[in-house]
């Protein structure tokens, strides 16, 4: 009887590390390439269009990539008081679990919209090469 309880015992507990360890592994985050716009579509985001942008692409991204990513983007902020004149036309956008966190530009106007608790804030980016880099080897 002791033997069929400790049995029991044993494999509800390998069942639920084995449900930890999937919780873990699951990415929260995802990069997206995105392509041209549709202007009746500006507030989706949803799996196919991200404020009226259609995606084209989507890689899910570890913690570590996105710590990486978010690193590289401030590094790259340009000072307060920097405008540029072109306009914004975001190319990529990081999301988690279906909320938009970021859309941004790292080559024609490098720009970025950081998004949060209903508001959003832009800022200007350089063009930085190791920014280019980081993004085109998570976008693949």
């Amino acid at each position: 009887m002791k033997s069929l309880i400790l049995l029991v015992l044993a494999a509800c507990l390998c069942y639920s590390c084995n449900g930890v360890k999937r919780s873990v592994s699951t990415a929260s985050y995802s990069l997206h390439y995105l392509g041209e716009r549709d202007e009746s579509k500006t507030d989706i985001v949803d799996k196919t269009i991200i404020k009226g942008y259609k995606i084209l692409k989507s890689m899910p991204l570890q913690d570590e990539d996105v710590k990486t990513l978010r690193t590289d983007l401030s590094k790259a902020r340009e000072a307060e008081g920097v405008i540029k004149k072109c306009p914004f036309e975001p190319v990529y956008a990081l999301t988690s679990k279906d909320t938009l966190v970021l859309l941004f530009d790292v080559e024609y106007c490098p720009r970025m919209e950081e998004f949060t608790a209903g508001s959003s804030q832009l800022y200007e980016l350089k063009i930085d090469p190791t920014l280019k880099k980081t993004v085109n080897k998570l976008i693949k």
